[in-house]
């Protein structure tokens, strides 16, 4: 028991990271054993200084340590936001090979840029899921509309309707597991999930703004190691697919 203490103090030592502390404690243990031989006074008092001194600059470490974390901790809690698509997501995408779900307003941009994804998940024996605002509730239509700048319910489904038929020409062209549903549920977020079920899964949720002026911010991603959340939003993509019905 000793011994393994002794090891322990030994490598705590030569690794630096308390070294402050074992100064203050062999000047605190010579400081004892002084005064139970009985030194004279003023041999103790230049130890007893040394022992404060080196207290001090220990406490005031150990304040710059706390100040960092403290600021690290505050700068990390939005960290995680971001303008645009972050290029985790696109590195993801690169490389999935499993599943992939969307959900969002129209697909518009992201169908075309995705091909060669959607068609290497497709070949292989993966699962595509892509679930769109029904093109034919004019109500829908019309409340998306209204959240947007400077378009329509007549082009919001148009849009729609030209991502749906895309997305069936690429099923038909390269086949494999690819679903199609549409909801009259109002999109609140764009998700894009890629390898769900995976060690290397990942969801970027978007945050839908009322009338932005530039991307929809904010926007983040996820993946299992941030647990409950990635958990939350993994639930949701299914509760948004179960809202979905195979489009007329």
């Amino acid at each position: 028991m000793i011994i393994d203490l002794f090891r322990w103090a030994i490598a705590d030592i030569k690794s630096k990271k308390n070294l402050d502390v074992w100064i203050l404690f062999a000047l605190a243990l010579s400081f004892a054993l002084l005064g139970i031989l009985g030194l004279d006074a003023k041999f103790l008092s230049p130890i007893v200084l040394s022992l404060l001194g080196v207290l001090a600059l220990s406490q005031i470490r150990s304040r710059d340590q706390i100040a960092e974390i403290t600021a690290s901790w505050r700068r990390s809690r939005t960290s995680i936001f971001s303008h645009d698509f972050p290029e985790q997501y696109y590195d993801a995408r690169s490389k999935a090979s499993s599943n992939y779900f969307f959900a969002g307003m129209t697909m518009r941009r992201t169908l075309p840029t995705m091909e060669r994804d959607l068609t290497r998940i497709l070949e292989n024996g993966g699962k595509v899921r892509i679930i769109l605002p029904n093109p034919n509730d004019e109500n829908l239509l019309q409340m998306i509309a209204a959240s947007r700048n400077n378009t329509s319910a007549t082009r919001i489904r148009k849009s729609i309707e030209e991502t749906l038929d895309s997305a069936r020409h690429l099923h038909s062209k390269i086949g494999g597991n690819m679903e199609i549903r549409t909801t009259s549920v109002l999109p609140r977020v764009g998700i894009n999930a890629l390898d769900l079920g995976m060690p290397s899964a990942s969801i970027m949720v978007q945050l839908y703004g009322h009338k932005p002026t530039s991307e929809s911010k904010p926007i983040f991603y996820l993946t299992p190691s941030d647990k409950e959340w990635f958990t939350h939003f993994a639930e949701e993509v299914e509760k948004i697919w179960a809202s979905g019905t195979d489009p007329a």
